[in-house]
């Protein structure tokens, strides 16, 4: 579609996280925006579910709590008394498909700060998720995809399910050297293919409380 646009290119592009996981698409678009000169860049940790069926409404909801003007600020005050965003997630949202079958985490399009050096041909820039997080959290996070490495729970480093961080411990160390690899050129036929769940059940410690 970009060579139908007759406004000015953008400078940077930032591919759908579903890209991450589509290792042969996101080449071929990254080649593309090359050749027009337009910088590559990739969300690596929001963590969220894959094809996340809420993320229209929750990107609406992380940029509604971004805004800083006195309008919103009067309409966030009046609804908050009344409204549980965790309690309204874990029952109705994308944390009780986590709760419900925390194998879904590692389906989730994340990349691991190990697996980042695949993308180096590929993509010029990190994007990092956690704007609404602490800045410790987004501290830890700069430093692991900075360094490259990480030898604790993945679930520290993504945005959507660090939440669940004090319940459940998934060993990034422990990931197998070909996961990148594997999830990332599958054919996404999770009803049939089961390697996710299998993953889950090599790296993860305890569980998540009902």
């Amino acid at each position: 579609f970009i060579q139908n646009l007759t406004s000015k290119l953008p400078t940077t592009f930032v591919l759908d996280r579903s890209l991450n996981r589509n290792l042969e698409q996101l080449i071929n678009v990254s080649t593309y925006l090359k050749h027009q000169n337009i910088l590559v860049e990739v969300l690596v940790n929001e963590g969220c579910l894959l094809h996340c069926p809420y993320k229209i409404n929750h990107d609406l909801l992380i940029s509604q709590f971004s805004d800083q003007s006195i309008a919103f600020s009067v309409y966030t005050h009046s609804i908050q008394p009344s409204i549980d965003i965790y309690n309204a997630n874990t029952t109705l949202g994308c944390l009780k498909d986590f709760k419900n079958n925390p194998s879904e985490i590692i389906k989730s399009p994340f990349i691991r700060p190990e697996d980042i050096k695949y993308l180096d041909e590929y993509v010029d820039i990190i994007k990092i998720s956690g704007k609404v997080k602490t800045p410790q959290f987004v501290y830890n996070v700069y430093n692991a995809y900075k360094s490259r490495t990480y030898n604790e729970n993945l679930l520290s480093l993504l945005d959507t399910t660090q939440i669940f961080e004090q319940d459940l411990y998934i060993s990034n160390n422990l990931f197998p050297k070909d996961f990148f690899f594997v999830t990332s050129t599958c054919q996404k036929n999770c009803w049939e293919c089961k390697y996710c769940e299998q993953i889950f059940e090599k790296v993860h410690f305890g569980q998540i409380r009902s």
